[in-house]
């Protein structure tokens, strides 16, 4: 609707899932915008062009939300191909326009303390007791799915930083090994090729104005063993 309003001459609007298209195509007829906006409710990758098809004609801009945590986990890269190659025209305008995905190496027990058991220290009649877990409970990774964490709700008192934030796969190098080592990821998105519209993840100790992760989160990953340090 805010295409239809800025002056597009029509729009095509692109939902697999059915309560939701249900719901988009009430909001257009109550707003009438019956004329300007047509609801197709499928997944994208089984549109049809042409004057049988789902759209008439192959879109000038495209824009579209595939984000998640991890920036493409939800099926972007070729859902954004396909849409490239059979649903716009050559040289078209898309909204995002580029995505970045960051990495920073941090020492945290806290983090690390949320897939391993630590000892736990407990008062009894007779003294402390440490309760330790079996040695088969320390030695398993784990699920190595990503972790959400809302990095700007971590204090700075509970990790040290360990390494520099760079563009994830650009560097990469051996130099120390920090015990607890967490790789923690954010990513950000130019809406514009210009890049002047940027939204950012960016935690508050790298962009302290940063304030995209309400819905968005940065993540981390678990690794079984400790993680070298990155460098330029």
């Amino acid at each position: 609707m805010m295409a239809a309003s800025a002056g597009a001459d029509f729009c095509y609007a692109v939902e697999v899932f059915n309560p939701m298209a249900n719901a988009a195509v009430k909001i257009v007829e109550k707003n009438v915008f019956c004329d300007k906006i047509k609801i197709i409710n499928k997944h994208s990758t089984e549109v049809t062009v042409g004057p049988d098809g789902d759209m008439q004609c192959h879109a000038k801009i495209l824009v579209t939300e595939l984000f998640d945590t991890e920036l493409i986990g939800e099926g972007a890269l070729p859902t954004y191909e396909h849409a490239h190659k059979y649903l716009v025209q050559e040289g078209c305008e898309a909204v995002l326009h580029r995505a970045t995905v960051y990495v920073q190496l941090v020492e945290s027990k806290r983090m690390w303390a949320w897939n391993k058991l630590f000892p736990v220290h407990v008062e009894a009649e007779d003294g402390e007791k440490i309760i330790v877990s079996p040695s088969e409970m320390e030695n398993c990774p784990g699920v190595p799915s990503v972790c959400d964490i809302q990095l700007n709700q971590m204090p700075s008192s509970d990790f040290t930083i360990l390494s520099d934030v760079v563009t994830m796969f650009s560097t990469a190098g051996a130099c120390k090994i920090w015990q607890g080592t967490n790789c923690t990821f954010w990513w950000d998105i130019e809406m514009d090729p210009s890049g002047t519209i940027n939204c950012t993840m960016a935690p508050y100790w790298v962009k302290p104005t940063s304030a995209f992760q309400v819905k968005y989160q940065a993540f981390r990953y678990y690794h079984q063993l400790t993680v070298s340090n990155y460098v330029e």
